[in-house]
Formats: structure tokens, C-alpha cells, sequence
């Protein structure tokens, strides 16, 4: 019986502590003070995330150098020390350059790789940033679905 008793009122204080949090706030637009027991200076909406989840369609986009060697890079089952320096061909069979870095999302986890293409002896190259979905491992080489033409038409990156 205590145990119902207990049950049933953390049930009704859970109820009411969600509907507090759940109700807008008054005058969070309308430009009157907001009520409900909110202190002054506070804000009047909650937010929906935690502030550590919340992203802005910009800054889920931004892609950083991952410069553990020991990352896991599970698109391609390696670790990043191993995929740094591999040579990647394209679909045409042709050398198309070499993975110069890793770029990872705000969390870490790699999503892209840098890769010098053309030039010569270090020369006229042109970095640019291929996703890792766009690329598969083939006997120790990276191969992509892209020919060394269009990648030739990629843009530079200049990160």
C-alpha cells in the first residue's frame, strides 16, 4: 500500500513539474513582463535541446582537422594514422592524388578527407575535400566514383 502511495504522488509531482515547463511563457513576444514565477533578467522561452545538442544548420556543417592518429574512422574501417598519406584513384583507374588530412564534424568523428590532386613534384596542386561516403577502400588505396576529370572540377579548398 506504501508502495502505491509513494508511486502515485512522484506520478502527480512529475505531472506538474512537466506541465510548468510545457506552459509558454506569458508576454515572451508581446513586450509585457513575463509571469509564472520567473525571475527578472531571466529568459522568457526554454529551450527545446539542452544547450550542448543545440546546432545551427551552420555549425553542423563545419568540419575541423582531426589530428589523433588513432581516431576510429569506421566509414572505411581504418584509423585516421592509416588513411593520412593513402593515394586515392578514381573510377577511371587514374591516380587522382593523396590524402593530406581528416576533417571531423564538431563531435570528432570523421566525415571527410582532404586530398592533393594533379600537380607535379609538389607543384600546382589542388586541395580539395571529398566526403567519406564518396570513397571505398581498395587494395590499400582509396577509390571514389568521381574520374580525375571531375575532380579536376572541384573547388578548392582552402582551409
Amino acid at each position: 500500500m506504501k508502495l502505491i502511495a509513494t508511486t502515485s504522488a512522484l506520478l502527480i509531482l512529475a505531472g506538474s513539474a512537466f506541465a510548468q515547463d510545457a506552459a509558454p511563457a506569458s508576454g515572451a513576444n508581446s513586450g509585457t513582463p513575463a509571469t509564472g514565477g520567473q525571475a527578472a533578467g531571466q529568459a522568457s522561452e526554454q529551450p527545446t535541446q539542452p544547450a550542448g545538442e543545440r546546432q545551427t544548420a551552420a555549425t553542423a556543417q563545419v568540419l575541423v582537422p582531426i589530428d589523433r592518429e588513432e581516431t576510429p574512422v569506421p566509414a572505411l574501417n581504418l584509423m585516421a594514422g592509416q588513411v593520412d598519406d593513402m593515394d586515392v584513384i578514381g573510377s577511371d583507374g587514374e591516380e587522382i592524388g593523396e590524402v593530406s588530412d581528416i576533417l571531423g564534424d564538431q563531435n570528432g568523428v570523421p566525415q571527410a578527407v582532404v586530398i592533393e590532386a594533379g600537380g607535379f613534384l609538389g607543384l600546382g596542386e589542388k586541395r580539395i575535400v571529398l566526403m567519406l561516403n564518396r570513397l571505398s577502400l581498395d587494395m590499400g588505396r582509396l577509390r571514389t566514383n568521381l574520374t580525375a576529370n571531375e575532380i579536376s572540377e572541384l573547388p578548392e579548398f582552402s582551409g
